[in-house]
């Protein structure tokens, strides 16, 4: 009996240490990422110092060309944009940033789906495992989307797992990635009338979590002047998207923070040559929706020059 209970211990010991040396290994080469999502979420995390940070979705992502907007403000910006992700990245990815740098401007473009509706939309955490220990209102936010998080935190290896082979090749054999357009992603492609589908349209229930670090997100801001928008469709939305953000208005309302709602605004709706597809701007798009943003900017602050 004895011997069993020493070679038990010997063997979780040895899991133990070889999660300890994988996971060290794991987060070096996380760290060294040369190109790549990895490599722009390490700059947001580790580097980022603009005056202008943008947040959201894809549709922040495509659609505010930071270095438009920062040569027509002489304002360094910088777009946080993540595909597939909304408030709940947002807001660990501020209190990284505040970190070591208070923005002077945030701007937030809004998709419902994934900043306020119940859905399941803008849930993975995987951006955020590697800084879960970094800062405690990360690991707040993964015990209050998976209390289970806290026991699998507690492996290394565990905390590096979100696509590592595809980390690993961008380190052994990727170029020096150099970001020239400051996180934007412009959309090339030409819209398609015959390709483009109804819009998907959720149930009108709010999601009480996104609801709850939406207003974090706002207090996480206090230092910043914050801007919330909800940029251009291609469809007809307007009473769908009007009842869909009304939280978020009567949110904005209650604390004076402005909220500029594009939707059916009638130089872009059903405007071909704008889009990409139904729910994303093309570079053209981009950039004129862009100038929009600058424009509400100036008049917000009329000593932004």
């Amino acid at each position: 009996m004895k011997k069993f209970i020493i070679k038990t211990a010997l063997f979780f010991l040895i899991l133990v240490i070889g999660d300890i040396l994988i996971g060290m290994g794991m987060r070096y080469v996380y760290e060294n990422v040369k190109s790549g999502g990895q490599r722009r979420n390490n700059y947001i995390a580790n580097e980022l110092v603009s005056d202008i940070v943008v947040f959201g979705s894809s549709r922040a992502l495509h659609h505010y060309n930071t270095r438009l907007i920062q040569d027509s403000l002489s304002m360094t910006c910088y777009n946080c944009g993540q595909d597939g992700n909304g408030i709940l990245l947002d807001y660990g990815r501020l209190l990284l940033i505040n970190r070591r740098h208070v923005p002077k401007y945030v701007v937030v473009d809004i998709t419902p789906k994934y900043d306020l509706l119940s859905t399941k939309d803008g849930y993975d955490m995987g951006w955020l495992r590697p800084y879960y220990y970094d800062v405690k209102g990360i690991r707040d936010l993964f015990a209050d989307v998976d209390d289970k998080e806290r026991y699998k935190m507690l492996s290394s290896s565990y905390r590096y797992n979100s696509f590592f082979f595809m980390r690993l090749v961008s380190w052994l054999f990727g170029k020096t990635e150099v970001d020239t357009d400051n996180g934007f992603v412009a959309k090339k492609a030409r819209f398609n009338r015959m390709k483009t589908t109804n819009m998907k349209e959720y149930p009108l229930e709010y999601d009480s979590l996104k609801l709850k670090y939406l207003s974090k997100f706002i207090d996480q801001a206090s230092g910043s002047s914050l801007v919330f928008v909800v940029s251009p469709v291609w469809y007809d939305q307007k009473t769908r998207t009007d009842k869909e953000i009304k939280p978020l208005r009567a949110l904005c309302e209650q604390k004076g923070i402005p909220l500029f709602d594009f939707t059916n605004h009638p130089k872009y709706m059903g405007n071909d040559s704008l889009f990409c597809d139904g729910t994303h701007l093309n570079h053209l798009g981009a950039d004129e929706f862009s100038r929009d943003i600058v424009r509400i900017l100036r008049e917000k602050n009329q000593d932004v020059e």
